[in-house]
């Protein structure tokens, strides 16, 4: 196997046999989510993000480039965060891409929100900077805040749910689509 299939899990590489295993669970035509949002920041998609990297699959028999694999709409800044990065679970993908908006953002975050009046006390390059900064808020605080709505929960069912009745038998994949919220369910259960 060549070293271009390898690629970053987190901070470490895969292994070629990591890889192979991965290949024994990892459905080529499974998607989920909808064209009405990206599923990681609710923003509207422009691409779609293979949930396990295709530059992995790229020993598989008859691969032939972006086409194969577990997929979602995506929009380019998600994707570009999440770039041939290998998480363990759906969930750690949408949690990293969560957070690395919130570090991307943190500034914008603590811009005070102005007043009509206060604007109108400030003029020139400065107010144009403060409406520009108050409008990219506006913009990104719904992305950001995107993995905490009803809806995001709901696509995530959705999508969980879709994965166990088209792949009944496939554990692995199951494992991989859970909500932490369901695990955390589980668990609940599990002291109860």
């Amino acid at each position: 196997m060549s070293s271009a299939c390898k690629v970053k899990k987190y901070n470490y590489l895969i292994t070629p046999e990591e890889i192979k295993e991965l290949q024994n669970w990892i459905p080529l035509d499974f998607k989920f989510g909808n064209w009405a949002n990206c599923f990681y920041c609710g923003d509207v998609p422009n691409s779609q993000d293979h949930i396990i990297p295709w530059s992995m699959m790229c020993s598989i028999d008859n691969h032939s480039g972006s086409s194969k694999g577990p997929k979602t709409p995506s929009c380019m800044i998600c994707n570009n965060i999440l770039n041939s990065f290998f998480f363990d679970s759906l969930h750690e993908r949408c949690e990293y891409v969560k957070q690395s908006l919130l570090k991307k953002c943190a500034k914008l975050l603590k811009v005070k929100d102005w007043s009509e009046k206060d604007l109108e006390e400030i003029d020139g390059k400065l107010k144009n900077h403060v409406i520009g900064q108050l409008n990219l808020k506006k913009e990104m605080m719904p992305r950001i805040f995107w993995q905490n709505s009803k809806e995001f929960i709901s696509e995530f069912d959705k999508a969980y749910r879709k994965v166990k009745n088209e792949y009944p038998f496939n554990k692995n994949l199951h494992k991989f689509m859970t909500p932490a919220w369901a695990l955390e369910d589980r668990e609940a259960e599990t002291f109860d």
